[in-house]
């Protein structure tokens, strides 16, 4: 049986920017010496699947080379390859408009070809996967198409899109974040949530595609279009990832996958890395991830005086650097990276080719590659938030992209644009014609109460510094009162500025749910202002 490999690596990840400002999401580096891609190209090598096309689109120069560099086979074998696609435009005058028509644009790749399975699978997931194990799956239920599947809690399913089945896994219903999601047969607090990754038959993933173009009305994805609308009369099951049974895995792995397309997932995952045990094991040579080789010398630690010394606990250190008298803690450090004498640098990841300088401190940071950190530079250290880092710093001096809990700096259009985008989907738009269409203050409530989750110590003051920077920046027109806010040094003004918005919003006479809300924000700022 003749198994293609299709990679969806077109995304743009803007969701990640800063750190896909010049590349694409799935060549965005991660865990010291990886790119995003290289997780799906290794489960798919590992699964003997060794027939490949990487659709690209997105500033896919920097992927392109990664692939050039670290996935060729010897041309002595054709059926094996691992070749960079980009959009043609084959089609049609316009770019990829869904997943399905990513495919469709390039249906010439396997329409005429002896491929009796199509695989397609995502780009920016971290996740290993025995694939055969899925593919034999599919032929067992004499499948048209699979979809691969994570059973999760009813809680977070709500914000996914969902699978139901029946009791022999065949699908027969799925809709985008349900208010009330369907649980799996026999597991009354699980669902499945599709991972956007499918095995297809050849011969029907043509004709749907076929299809599917023809519909004006279509959006050409396979989660939103294809699948709900193939199901009712084809062969489509979903497999349970959480049942894969990778080589070397340790129980606690199994099921794992993440989503990093924001920087919070990006960073957290990252972090898991440095652990003594984290949950996704590197270390694993059973089943190993590969990437692109490198061709330098092995990491070097010096200096073991009182004053300096080069150390590095409970962190990853790639090859090449040189950790001269500086102190690496919880951290994870890419290749070439330099650290001076008298540096500390913890809870961050920092990239390749990357310079610290004497004596800065470096606390909860994402420093994106080839970034000299002049001497002296503190980053971090006043932080009150935990979980979340405060710097994503990509060119330092010409381009420091902050956290928006940070003082001393207005929130930018994509701080907002993330939590618009967590709280109203896809559709949400940070102009001028969305905001009036919802109130200014509705829209800042729904933000604090998404912000919440992410404070844990001095939450009343960091809660109000965020709302001043919001109306700062969204509500130009308010009175005197409300508007002249800023950034103030006092912090009693700012808890009275906040209390001040807060019970004007009150007076619109917002639903039960915000009132009891924002009178405990207020509660917890009256309580700070009588300390």
């Amino acid at each position: 049986m003749k198994i293609l490999g299709m990679i969806l690596a077109g995304g743009e990840g803007s969701r990640l920017f800063p750190l896909t400002k010049e590349r694409a999401k799935p060549a965005v580096p991660f865990g010291g010496k990886y790119r995003l891609v290289d997780f799906v190209l290794s489960n798919l090598v590992n699964s003997d699947i060794l027939s490949v096309y990487v659709l690209t689109q997105f500033k896919s120069q920097s992927l392109t080379e990664h692939l050039h560099e670290g996935w060729r086979f010897s041309s002595l074998l054709p059926d094996h390859f691992i070749l960079p696609v980009p959009a043609q435009q084959r089609k049609g005058a316009s770019w990829y408009q869904g997943t399905a028509d990513a495919i469709y644009q390039n249906i010439n790749l396997f329409e005429d070809t002896d491929f009796d399975l199509i695989a397609i699978f995502g780009a920016d997931h971290i996740y290993r996967m025995d694939i055969r194990q899925m593919i034999e799956f599919h032929q067992r239920k004499k499948a048209d198409m699979t979809v691969s599947t994570l059973p999760v809690p009813l809680s977070e399913a709500r914000s996914l899109g969902v699978v139901e089945v029946d009791p022999k896994q065949a699908i027969i219903g799925f809709k985008e974040k349900p208010k009330s999601p369907k649980c799996i047969p026999g597991r009354p607090n699980e669902a499945y949530a599709s991972m956007g990754n499918y095995i297809f038959n050849k011969d029907f993933l043509v004709n749907a595609l076929y299809e599917d173009a023809r519909r004006d009305n279509s959006s050409h994805d396979f989660g939103k279009d294809i699948l709900p609308r193939v199901f009712k009369t084809s062969r489509v099951y979903a497999y349970d990832f959480r049942s894969n049974r990778v080589p070397g895995a340790s129980r606690k792995e199994r099921g794992y996958w993440r989503d990093v397309g924001t920087i919070k997932a990006f960073w957290e995952a990252n972090m898991d890395l440095r652990n003594m045990t984290p949950t996704f094991n590197l270390y694993n040579n059973k089943w190993p991830i590969k990437s692109s080789p490198f061709e330098g010398p092995p990491a070097k630690f010096i200096f073991n005086d009182d004053d300096r010394s080069g150390q590095a606990i409970n962190s990853t250190v790639s090859e090449g650097c040189i950790i001269s008298g500086g102190r690496i803690q919880d951290s994870v450090i890419g290749r070439n990276v330099v650290i001076h004498s008298g540096a500390t640098i913890a809870n961050s990841l920092i990239m390749d080719e990357v310079t610290i300088g004497k004596n800065c401190r470096i606390n909860m940071a994402i420093i994106d590659k080839h970034v000299d950190i002049p001497a002296g530079t503190t980053i971090g250290l006043d932080l009150k938030i935990v979980g979340f880092p405060s710097h994503v710093i990509v060119k330092y001096e010409e381009e420091m992209i902050l956290d928006p809990f940070n003082r001393g700096r207005l929130l930018e259009l994509e701080d907002l644009q993330e939590i618009l985008y967590q709280n109203y989907g896809d559709s949400a738009e940070f102009d001028a014609d969305y905001l009036n269409e919802i109130s200014n203050e509705k829209i800042i409530i729904r933000m604090l109460r998404n912000l919440k989750n992410s404070y844990t110590d001095s939450f009343a003051y960091e809660m109000a510094i965020t709302c001043n920077q919001m109306i700062l920046r969204m509500v130009p027109n308010s009175p005197d009162e409300i508007r002249d806010l800023g950034i103030l040094e006092e912090k009693l003004q700012n808890y009275e500025n906040a209390i001040k918005f807060l019970n004007k919003y009150l007076e619109m006479e917002p639903n039960a749910e915000d009132v009891d809300f924002v009178l405990e924000l207020i509660k917890e700022m009256r309580d700070k202002i009588s300390q």
